[in-house]
Parts: structure tokens; C-alpha cells; sequence
């Protein structure tokens, strides 16, 4: 199976290609064979509006996102939803029984924690600022403690419905798909 795609406007024209033990990732100028005991981790989501998205993490080279929506070579939004739904599910389907993938659908896990770091980060830091100009409530370390637990429980609050939840190949979530 064949999914040619663009993630930006600017961006190069990328096409997948599945075979029976791996894909190819061809680009104008590399081509790249990617084996599917090497992949790792499988997420799937959904953007704003109708974009969905598959991350794909092998373990010896960066990430590769597949969109269900590319771009013309004019910049216009070039909708694939049909495709792009087959090439998940035989995706999937191959994954299955050729690795030891995990499976995971919504929101990324490192981004949310990163939120939650920084918020900590910014408490500890107005806590600090907030002594300094005499206007502490309390000890100034156990006030940013206050704060950034209440923080972090505010970042998690928010992002609730985005938190990844983990799936079972043969059990694609329908919400995630076009």
C-alpha cells in the first residue's frame, strides 16, 4: 500500500510505502526502510477540526507523523480521510504481529508533564519574586510548593480529555479515525 502526503505547505512530498515486513519512507531526495519490529510505540490523534494524525516512534531514528490531510503543491488543504483510514488500519494490522509496539491514542504524555514542569518552575519563581517584595504568605518554599501542586493539578484538569489512553491493535478507536 502506497500514501503519499505533505505536512506543510513548504514541506517536501513524502510517500509510504507498507510491505510485508517494514516500510519505505521515500522522500524527493532519500529513501528510508523503517522494519516494523522496530517500532516501538504507535499514537494516534486528532488536530483541530478534521485532522487526525499517526506518530510513528521507532527506536533508532526520530518520529514520523503521517496526516490525514496534505497539502498541493499551491499550499490548499488536500483532505485523504478515506486513505489515510486504510492505511491505519493495515498499519495496524501488520504492527500487530510483527512488534512489540505500544499503542496509545489522544494527547502526548511529554508535553502534558512539560506543562506541568513549567508551571512548577513559574510558582517557584513568583513564589520567590513574591518574598523578595514582602508580599509572602508563608514561607517562601512551601508557598511555591502550594502553588505548583495546585498548578499541576490545573494543567492535568484541562488537558483531562487529551490524556493518551492506551489500545489494542485490533481495537483502533473511532474517534481517531476519519
Amino acid at each position: 500500500m502506497e500514501y503519499s502526503f505533505r505536512n506543510s505547505a513548504n514541506g517536501k512530498p513524502q510517500m509510504l510505502v507498507l510491505g510485508d515486513y517494514g516500510f519505505t519512507l521515500h522522500n524527493e531526495t532519500t529513501e528510508e526502510a523503517i522494519p516494523y519490529a522496530n517500532i516501538v510505540a504507535v499514537r494516534i490523534s486528532r488536530s483541530i477540526g478534521k485532522s487526525f494524525r499517526v506518530h510513528l516512534y521507532p527506536d533508532d531514528r526520530r518520529p514520523v507523523v503521517i496526516p490525514s490531510q496534505s497539502f498541493s503543491e499551491n499550499g490548499k488543504t488536500v483532505d485523504q480521510s478515506r486513505e489515510y483510514s486504510m492505511l491505519v488500519r493495515v498499519l495496524h494490522h501488520h504492527l500487530k504481529d510483527k512488534s512489540k509496539a505500544s499503542f496509545s491514542c489522544g494527547g502526548n504524555s511529554d508535553k502534558i508533564w512539560q506543562w506541568v514542569g513549567i508551571s512548577a518552575i513559574i510558582s517557584f519563581v513568583l513564589s520567590i519574586i513574591a518574598e523578595y517584595l514582602g508580599v509572602g504568605l508563608i514561607n517562601p518554599y512551601v508557598q511555591a510548593l502550594i502553588l505548583a501542586v495546585l498548578s499541576a493539578i490545573i494543567v492535568i484538569v484541562f488537558n483531562a480529555r487529551n490524556l493518551p489512553k492506551t489500545y489494542e491493535p485490533t481495537e483502533i478507536p473511532l474517534q481517531f479515525l476519519p
